[in-house]
């Protein structure tokens, strides 16, 4: 699903990312050993300018599946939330209705986003609990 979001933002991403962004998602993307050291030269070394780089990054992750393709979009949400939110990403899911369930209550939840990391601030640990205990939390979805 990641993949086919890539596929979608392809164009524009490749007009609007800057050189020094693709090396930095780049580096990001080699140490976390989605890609190799020559996979990286080849981006760099093998297109001659920005835009050649962004449609090689792009098509060489989009190739690697879903995994990588998420992995890039979380690393270009993390280094240019500008550019992200621009290009209209998510980390994959499609919007729909949540809830949460914890130990006393349950919380629903209409998201017209995914959201990758979910935190509940005002939950806290039930005082029937052993100590340092964190409540369970179910995520469970319908999508809309």
């Amino acid at each position: 699903m990641a993949d086919k979001e890539l596929a979608r933002v392809r164009g524009r991403f490749v007009e609007k990312v800057s050189k020094a962004l693709l090396k930095q998602l780049l580096d990001d993307l080699l140490e976390e050993g989605l890609l190799n050291d020559g996979e990286i030269d080849s981006v760099l070394e093998d297109n001659s300018n920005k835009a050649d780089m962004a449609r090689a990054l792009i098509d060489m992750v989009k190739r690697k599946g879903d995994k990588a393709s998420r992995k890039l979009i979380e690393h270009l949400e993390k280094r240019d939330p500008t550019l992200y939110s621009e290009l209209g990403l998510s980390c994959g899911q499609p919007p729909g209705e949540f809830t949460l369930f914890g130990r006393r209550k349950s919380y629903r939840i209409k998201s017209e986003q995914c959201f990758c990391f979910f935190q509940l601030q005002h939950l806290r640990r039930s005082k029937a609990g052993p100590p340092n205990s964190s409540p369970q939390l179910t995520l469970s979805g319908r999508r809309s």
